[in-house]
């Protein structure tokens, strides 16, 4: 049974062309305690039907111009009122009118005279599924609330844990960089010093041996100790070469690092983007061919380290991409260029690409392509935090066997807060 306070909140509309059939519903029903309207006619009705929401329409079918069976039909096609029940009001209690008036769509058929208790009984049933129909709708809408700010907080809980990840990564990445220059650094300092000792040794001993030979000597006792010293030379050449090298990717990692570079300031981008590109290479060449185009270098406001680490995961990633298609001629292009006032760095591959359901999902937290074990799907979502932290974005073209490009755009000055 319904409420008085349930029959107050429901609507009903009421629809005959007989003014004394309309007063005679409008006592019954106001006696019950519902709320109403009524139409005097079948457009007038959907006039109505278009202005409010009602929980239920009594309708008359035996009407001039628009009768309920059409009515009924318009309501149903209407999706706004499609699911609102209709109980018919008519004389014509024949089996054949009945089965038509179902086939329009209405719920019930009450034939006139009607008895008050009848029509009570028949209403309140429709008006009971109508507002269990709205209390399922509302629970429906609450626990879709509820799903969706779970769904934003997992979001914001896996974003924390990719942050979390980051920092710690970085922390740890600065102890580690920290040792490896001083257990490095010192050992390739001698190694080069001794390099460059033992050549100067060894052209002093040439030229002395040369002298003690004097100019008498022939031209087959010098090529003899020119074969015997060359191969010296060409070992102490590759020695001091190798030096370099090492020294060029620990100060690689130094400015990939940057720890201490952590809050925004000012530098050239390409630096640390040469540095990180340097020790990408050493892990990857020859396999992959590395190509150059920075045909821009502006100043960018920005937190290096963080960017550095943008960098790398991206080349990383590009690589290990080039590797998966097993082609013989890997090939990473990086090139910079500028528009509307934000410098572009493009990683062009020619790896295996990407469909677009990995694309749309590239950037999120912990989802990765890769076997489990090798990797845990952080570090494209953690390049996409640090872009979007620099007020950047970034763009993806990519076909699958094709290769992808990644393009970061970074702007050069950070917005204002107003305009953030």
């Amino acid at each position: 049974m319904l409420t008085t306070t349930e029959k107050a909140s429901l609507s009903i509309l009421l629809v005959d062309d007989e003014p004394k059939n309309i007063q005679l519903l409008a006592n019954i029903l106001k006696e019950e305690g519902y709320h109403f309207e009524f139409a005097m006619s079948g457009g007038e009705a959907l006039e109505w039907s278009e202005l409010r929401q009602f929980d239920t329409i009594l309708l008359d079918i035996m009407m001039p111009g628009m009768n309920g069976m059409e009515v009924c039909q318009r309501l149903k096609a209407n999706p706004k009122t499609q699911d609102t029940p209709v109980l018919f009001l008519t004389a014509k209690g024949e089996l054949e009118d009945i089965v038509k008036g179902f086939q329009a769509g209405a719920a019930d058929y009450i034939v006139k005279p009607f008895h008050r208790q009848e029509l009570l009984a028949r209403l309140e049933t429709h008006l009971e599924l109508s507002l269990d129909k709205r209390k399922l709708q509302q629970t429906s809408d609450e626990l879709e609330h509820a799903l969706n700010q779970m769904k934003q907080q997992h979001q914001q809980l896996k974003m924390a844990q990719t942050q979390l990840v980051h920092s710690e990564k970085m922390a740890s990445l600065g102890v580690l960089v920290a040792g490896v220059t001083h257990e490095i650094n010192n050992p390739n300092n001698f190694l080069h010093s001794g390099a460059t000792n033992v050549k100067s040794r060894l052209e002093q001993l040439e030229q002395f041996i040369y002298e003690l030979a004097g100019n008498n000597a022939t031209s087959e006792i010098r090529q003899a100790f020119e074969e015997r010293f060359r191969p010296i030379y060409r070992n102490l050449d590759a020695i001091e070469s190798g030096s370099q090298r090492i020294k060029a990717i620990v100060q690689g990692l130094r400015s990939f690092s940057r720890l201490e570079e952590a809050e925004q300031k000012a530098v050239s981008l390409i630096d640390g983007l040469q540095s990180t590109l340097t020790l990408v290479q050493a892990r990857y060449h020859p396999q992959v061919e590395f190509r150059y185009d920075f045909l821009v270098d502006p100043e960018v406001e920005c937190a290096p380290a963080q960017l550095n680490q943008v960098f790398l995961n991206v080349a990383l990633n590009a690589c290990q991409a080039i590797l998966e298609r097993s082609t013989s001629e890997g090939l990473l292009q990086i090139s910079t260029r500028l528009q509307d006032h934000f410098i572009g760095i493009a990683f062009q591959d020619n790896g295996v690409g990407m469909t677009e359901e990995i694309k749309a999902q590239m950037f999120q937290p912990f989802f990765t392509t890769k076997p489990v074990g090798a990797g845990v799907g952080l570090g494209l979502s953690i390049a996409f935090g640090i872009i979007e932290n620099h007020h950047g974005h970034i763009d993806v073209d990519t076909a699958l066997n094709r290769g992808t490009c990644i393009t970061l755009w970074i702007p050069l000055h950070p917005p204002s807060e107003s305009q953030s």
